[in-house]
């Protein structure tokens, strides 16, 4: 019975680290990883871990041969760095000893109540400065990195608002890309009716800029290295995440000159769309 008792904390510790890890965006190699040692500094030696995208399946067996079987579920995922280093620290204390399964309980509920380091705000102004600088590198002018700035935090805001209603990322994605091109067309008719040097290279900058800050690109490294490290069921899951989500943006990109050319046609204006 205490074995049993044993196996079953170990279990349930390692699961808790591997659910944190997965929520946090981690890969499945590190995952599995993770889960093995902290098992391993609990005394079980051999646990199999299974891992398919959303699911963590964790089995050990206790001395007697019964197998203990717990499966978690990590229905969404959002990147904090932050608290993953954290994690990675705790796996390596209790590798090396110097952190017990008490202490690892007790840093796992911290973790798990701890904001996030940075706020919403500052995680918006660094992503819009990111969206313009790629702007910028790739022909924009000043005048066109300003507005690149503001087109993305406007567009964050939009993010936030159609997330409570919990939309698939794919409708979210192509919201947002739409927002992005119909914001940099009023820019680029706006600088046209006041005589400002807004070309149209630079509408076009505005828009690629915008859509650097919607990029899964985190998601897609973290699918590439699930198939290099042989976990193809969930590299594959990942990358079909990444080509709905980009499928998203380029519905929405496509849709937004269609929408200025409307408004034009409507309002039978002069304007020429870029």
């Amino acid at each position: 019975a205490a074995g049993a008792a044993r196996v079953r904390h170990a279990r349930d510790l390692a699961a808790r680290v591997g659910e944190l890890m997965l929520r946090c965006g981690a890969g499945a190699p590190q995952v599995v990883g993770s889960v093995a040692a902290v098992a391993a500094s609990a005394g079980v030696d051999v646990i199999e871990v299974d891992i398919t995208l959303q699911s963590l399946l964790v089995q050990a067996s206790s001395s007697s041969g019964r197998p203990h079987t717990l499966l978690r579920v990590v229905r969404r995922t959002r990147h904090d760095y932050a608290r993953l280093a954290a994690v990675h620290e705790l796996v390596e204390g209790l590798a090396d000893g110097t952190i017990d399964s008490r202490d690892a309980d007790r840093r796992l509920r911290e973790f798990k109540r701890t904001p996030r380091r940075f706020s919403v705000v500052a995680v918006s102004v660094a992503s819009a400065v990111l969206a313009s600088s790629v702007a910028v590198m790739i022909g924009a002018s000043l005048a066109a990195a300003v507005i690149t700035v503001l087109v993305v935090l406007v567009v964050t805001g939009v993010n936030r608002v159609h997330s409570g209603f919990d939309l698939p990322e794919f409708y979210g994605n192509a919201i947002n890309a739409l927002v992005a091109t119909v914001l940099a067309g009023l820019a680029y008719a706006v600088a046209t009716l006041v005589g400002s040097p807004l070309g149209e290279q630079d509408f076009a900058f505005i828009v690629a800029g915008g859509i650097v800050a919607m990029l899964p690109g985190r998601t897609m490294a973290a699918a590439i290295e699930d198939v290099l490290f042989g976990f193809p069921l969930t590299g594959a899951g990942r990358l079909l995440s990444v080509l709905v989500a980009l499928m998203g943006l380029i519905i929405g990109i496509g849709a937004g000159p269609k929408v200025m050319l409307w408004i034009t046609t409507v309002l039978a204006t002069q304007f020429v769309s870029p």
